[in-house]
């Protein structure tokens, strides 16, 4: 396969070789490779009309529906850089990332379109509107036109009326694959979103890897199942990307619902699933789940935010059950890499870590300060070189100068403010980020450590460990807790499990790692894709 071209010519290769084969599961609905490829050039050529040209930045901020794929690959075609923003994003955060990347185009769900009107008064904005159920479910597509805005501002427009009066035949522009070609948000979750310039050589080298990871060279009979959402680089690269590269088909789920999920699995024979730990925690509770559904499912990935081993045993005892060659593998990424830049799988893998670096990517581990390499089984911070790297952050080259370095030889090495190690094969072990380990006079703790041993406990469904400020200490532990509602783990009192807690941690860790005070929550708090908000509970801890 040519990697060396557009996100766009790599899907038209695939849609005009496997033309009769299902692309696209959304709703009760299938979209084949053929009916794939005309709405993409349906949709480019529209856009085009509207004054999309090469360069141009075009925010896209549609949850995962038929039409969010489209627009990757339509505004790629173009030669423009697709933006992909949180569906739910404010007002505000939405004109912020307008001014800042100057895009004069936003691809919005019709139902949220009005609240962003407002922004038009104030700049040159073309609005274009999608209803997610249009030629898909004819009452769900009635149902969002009445909670659509009646009144649309002139350069407001909505694209199932556009669509079948534009048709203009484009040229697909001839890329640079070194060009930036999408723009994504970074998690934020230790300080402000930053902006990141992903090439087409990043994504399509990092979604070749399909084939290894995913098992996808024959792409026919293989059906990824994706709730992850196009805006982190995950769901893009390796749930729509990687899949749509070879051929393979998706399920595409707006918003997990368990009983949902469970239902599309059975229905649409789902090979394989991607997400964050709460989505297998939520299936494996749900006692649809624990049947022979699951026999059809060969791989299942996790990544994101901490993993707990008793979560990897149930999972893997429920394969083992029904005679499922899957077993859930971590991986270890972040948007700087695209997304995942270390996975185990069924043929390499290793308990504990979080795998070896992909093709195409190299991982080091270096002195926080120094920046120097450090040998086997020392812990330092994770740096990641390779194809795979960001073109750096969008308007801040004084922030990609300080994430990206270069070694004796002259290559890119990206610091992740990851803290982990490297042993003797290989294997990368993750501890947690640099900015959460707390010093308890001068010792370093890890709280991943904390997590870790609290969550064997079966009476704890979740938790995470903060710190709070103190004079003498420096800092000192905060836990969070939220109990497993099971009722078989409700005989003991909130104190009595305070002092199992405490006595664990004492046992297994050391006294510096001993909480200060632990609170018990109904939930944690979640970040837009599913991790803990740890900036939300310390905000909560600061207002006591």
């Amino acid at each position: 396969m040519n990697y060396n071209r557009s996100l766009y010519q790599v899907v038209e290769d695939t849609c005009l070789a496997f033309k009769k084969e299902s692309a696209l599961y959304y709703e009760n609905h299938v979209i084949t490779y053929e009916k794939l490829l005309i709405n993409i050039n349906k949709l480019a050529s529209a856009l085009y009309e509207l004054g999309v040209r090469p360069h141009d930045i075009v925010t896209v901020c549609m949850p995962n529906m038929p039409q969010a794929v489209y627009a990757l690959y339509a505004i790629n075609k173009i030669g423009a850089i697709c933006y992909e923003i949180h569906p739910k994003s404010t007002t505000t955060q939405v004109k912020k990332y307008l001014e800042k990347t100057k895009s004069r185009f936003l691809l919005v769900l019709d139902i949220f379109a009005f609240q962003y009107l407002e922004i038009q008064n104030q700049k040159d904005l073309t609005i274009i509107t999608f209803n997610p159920f249009d030629k898909i479910s004819f009452i769900k597509k009635i149902a969002c036109d009445i909670n659509s805005p009646k009144h649309i501002e002139p350069k407001t427009l909505r694209y199932e009326k556009l669509k079948y009066i534009l048709d203009t035949k484009i040229t697909p522009y001839t890329w640079n694959i070194h060009e930036t070609a999408v723009l994504l948000n970074s998690g934020g979750t230790s300080g402000e979103s930053k902006i990141i310039e992903l090439s087409t050589d990043a994504i399509n080298k990092l979604a070749s890897n399909g084939s290894d990871i995913l098992d996808m060279t024959e792409g026919v009979g293989v059906h990824m199942f994706l709730v992850l959402p196009l805006f982190h680089g995950f769901g893009l690269c390796m749930g729509v990307h990687a899949p749509l590269m070879y051929g393979a088909s998706i399920t595409l789920m707006m918003k997990f619902h368990t009983n949902d999920t469970i239902k599309l699995i059975k229905k649409n024979r789902v090979t394989i699933i991607i997400g964050v730990p709460i989505l297998y925690k939520a299936l494996l509770k749900n006692k649809n789940f624990n049947s022979n559904i699951v026999k059809k499912i060969k791989f299942a990935y996790v990544g994101g935010d901490f993993v707990n081993q008793d979560l990897f045993n149930r999972f893997n005892e429920l394969m083992i059950k029904y005679d499922s060659q899957a077993r859930l593998f971590e991986g270890y990424g972040l948007t700087e890499t695209v997304t995942v830049c270390s996975v185990n799988t069924l043929r390499e893998n290793c308990p504990g870590s979080v795998g070896r670096a992909v093709r195409y990517a190299k991982i080091k581990i270096v002195d926080p300060l120094t920046k120097q390499q450090l040998s086997y089984n020392n812990l330092g911070e994770i740096a990641v070189s390779g194809d795979i790297i960001m073109n750096g952050y969008y308007d801040d080259l004084e922030l990609t100068n300080k994430t990206i370095i270069r070694d004796d030889e002259g290559n890119k090495w990206v610091l992740t403010g990851d803290y982990g190690y490297l042993n003797e094969d290989n294997y990368l072990f993750f501890k947690q980020r640099i900015k959460r380990i707390i010093k308890v006079s001068g010792v370093i703790i890890c709280p991943s450590d904390i997590e870790r041993s609290i969550l064997s406990l079966p009476e704890v469904f979740e938790v995470y460990a903060s710190s709070i400020e103190d004079d003498k200490h420096g800092a000192l532990i905060y836990l969070w807790i939220v109990r497993n509602k099971d009722i078989a783990y409700q005989n003991i009192s909130d104190d009595e499990l305070k002092t199992i807690i405490n006595e664990k941690i004492k046992n297994e860790l050391s006294i510096y790692a001993m909480p200060k005070e632990i609170k018990f929550i109904d939930r944690l708090p979640k970040t837009e894709i599913g991790k803990i908000d740890g900036k939300a509970l310390e905000k909560m801890i600061k207002e006591k």
